[in-house]
This record gives C-alpha cells, sequence and structure tokens, in this order.
C-alpha cells in the first residue's frame, strides 16, 4: 500500500469515529420511552408554534400541533413498534461493526460501505452464529473477540466478558436472521400492533363457561403480528400467521446492552485507528441467558404463536407443450 492510499485511510479513520453518532440507540431510547411513560407530556414542545430552520433553499420548517384528540393508546401502540424496530435496528448494527473491525481491516468506514452485498452479510451473520458459546482462547473466532472488544491480554478475570460478548454476539446473529420479524419493520411496516391472549385449560375448565377458570399456561399482553412462510419438502411455500408477545422492559434492555457493546467497538476502533483513548472502554460480564432469565418465573414461556393459513405458493412448473416458446407456466397461489 503506497504513502497517498495509507494517508487517505488515516483520515477516513480520524473522522469516522470523530463525526459517528456513538450514542444514537441511547438518545432514541430516551426519547422513545418519554412518549411510551407521558404521549402528551412528550410532544409539550410541539404545542407552541416551533421554528427549524433549514438550508437556505427549503427555508424554515414551522411546526404547531394539538394533542386534544391524541389518542393516547393508539400513540403507545406506535411507540412499541418503535422500541421493536430500535431493537432489530441496534442488534444489526452491532453485527456490522464487529464484522468491520476485525483482525486485518485497515478502514473499518470502508469495510462497512463495502458490505453492500445481503447474501454475503446473511453468510457472515450465520458464522456468527455458529461460534462457540464459550470463549477458551483455541477456537478460530477466539481471536477476533479480544481484537475487537477488549483488546489486552485475556486474563481468567477477562474471560467472562470475552464469554460474554460471544453470546450476544450469538444473540444477535440469531435476531437478525429471523429475516421476516425484522424485514416486516424495515420494509413498509408490515406488522400489526396490539394485544394478545393465549391459554391451554384443563378439561371441562372453558374460560368461556366458566369465570373461574384457570390456565395451566398463559401468554398475554402487547404483541405484533406478523405473516411469513415455510418452504416445503416440494418446494411450495406455506404461509403463516404469527402472533409475537412483546416485553417493553426486555426490548430496552437489550437494545441498552447492543448499545453497550456498539459504544466498545467504536472505543477500541478509535484507540487503535484514531489515537483515541480507552478510559472510557465498559463491557457487560452477563450473558443474555443470564439477563433476560432474571426476573422471570420457572416454567414454560410462550413467546410467539403460529397459525397456518390455507393459503400456499406452488413452485414454477414446467413449460408444458402446448405453452406458447418463451412463456412459462406459474401457478397462482391457490387455497
Amino acid at each position: 500500500m503506497n504513502d497517498r492510499v495509507q494517508k487517505q485511510l488515516d483520515e477516513l479513520n480520524k473522522r469516522f469515529y470523530a463525526v459517528y453518532q456513538v450514542k444514537y440507540f441511547e438518545h432514541a431510547l430516551h426519547l422513545t420511552l418519554a412518549g411510551l411513560v407521558d404521549p402528551k407530556a412528550a410532544l409539550v414542545p410541539l404545542l407552541e408554534e416551533q421554528s427549524i430552520p433549514g438550508d437556505s433553499a427549503a427555508g424554515i420548517l414551522r411546526i404547531r400541533i394539538t394533542t386534544e384528540d391524541l389518542e393516547e393508546d393508539d400513540f403507545r401502540k406506535s411507540i412499541k413498534l418503535q422500541l421493536v424496530h430500535l431493537y432489530h435496528h441496534s442488534l444489526e448494527t452491532l453485527l456490522r461493526l464487529f464484522l468491520a473491525h476485525g483482525p486485518g481491516i485497515r478502514c473499518p468506514w470502508v469495510e462497512m460501505a463495502r458490505e453492500s452485498s445481503i447474501p454475503k452479510f446473511k453468510k457472515r451473520v450465520r458464522d456468527v452464529r455458529a461460534m462457540g458459546a464459550e470463549w477458551t482462547g483455541v477456537n478460530p473466532e477466539d481471536e477476533g473477540i479480544p481484537y475487537v472488544f477488549l483488546p489486552a491480554e485475556p486474563t481468567a478475570e477477562r474471560i467472562p466478558y470475552l464469554t460474554a460478548a460471544k453470546q450476544w454476539l450469538n444473540y444477535a446473529a440469531t435476531a437478525t436472521l429471523d429475516v421476516f420479524a425484522y424485514n416486516s419493520f424495515r420494509h413498509g411496516l408490515a406488522v400489526s400492533a396490539g394485544e394478545a391472549q393465549l391459554g391451554w385449560y384443563p378439561k371441562g375448565s372453558d374460560p368461556r363457561e366458566r369465570d373461574d377458570a384457570q390456565p395451566l399456561i398463559e401468554a398475554r399482553g402487547d404483541a405484533i403480528g406478523i405473516l411469513r412462510r415455510e418452504r416445503q419438502p416440494d418446494g411450495s411455500y406455506h404461509w403463516m400467521e404469527e402472533t409475537r408477545w412483546i416485553n417493553v422492559p426486555e426490548l430496552v434492555m437489550i437494545t441498552w446492552v447492543a448499545q453497550k457493546y456498539i459504544q466498545a467497538i467504536l472505543t477500541v476502533g478509535a484507540a487503535r485507528f484514531a489515537e483515541g483513548s480507552l478510559d472510557s472502554l465498559w463491557l457487560p460480564s452477563y450473558t443474555p441467558y443470564e439477563a433476560l432469565k432474571h426476573g422471570q418465573k420457572d416454567g414454560i414461556r410462550i413467546d410467539r404463536f403460529t397459525i397456518q393459513l390455507a393459503f400456499v405458493e406452488v413452485p414454477e412448473q414446467t413449460v408444458s407443450d402446448a405453452a406458447e416458446p418463451g412463456q412459462g407456466n406459474r401457478a397462482e397461489p391457490r387455497p
């Protein structure tokens, strides 16, 4: 690499760490939670006309709203959808930053911009998901964990932090590869939000007939609905309607953890590429299992419920002899 290229990479690195919005997800969480706790109070600054300047061509945006007709329940549904979106977005950002800061990379900004192929990115995420659960120092991927998160001798005291980092990366990869949930938020907000309830009751204890009926297992509360499809052995796709219960404290906690790992990656990266300081470096020592287990009762937990629809997509069929040349025959989705 010639001196001119190296100088440009050094300049890109300095700008990247200088301007990266390190606390984006923390700030987004604070704003979102303010709206969840008290929608009207969160909107108070907009009750009086506010002027937001733009560039010389755009002029000034003047905005004023009223909360007289605000439907707070509907507003909170939107807030909860925003929390789910922040959850997915923060986990993907964590993965992209991790992959862009591995050994041998000279400019993480270039590496992130280069990763424009969705299939290639998903392949790399599957590799992250396949990593071992424990940091031992002997697994092939173990070199990259301290390099990215904790550039110091991996002493016995530091191993729990490295193990926790591997397991959080695994969690982030699993959530990101859940393409139907993530894409439903990213592309067109193709989700429904509301409350849902599901229960299994003992025989002879039908809640539609008895007010005192008690379920053996129950899930209730805030939920989102998505559509997804599953490929069958014959190549067809069966469509499913899936209800997923959401736990606001969990969403906030996991997004906050992702934010802390993002900060750690950027702190270490700035120290390596831009003469930054490691004084603010902090890593969680707990695993996803330990974090999600805290405060939960033992037993079976329902987090989703799926109903198979009668809607089936049939794969493309072979062109028949009677078909026009060049015209394939794709069967219509059938009930």
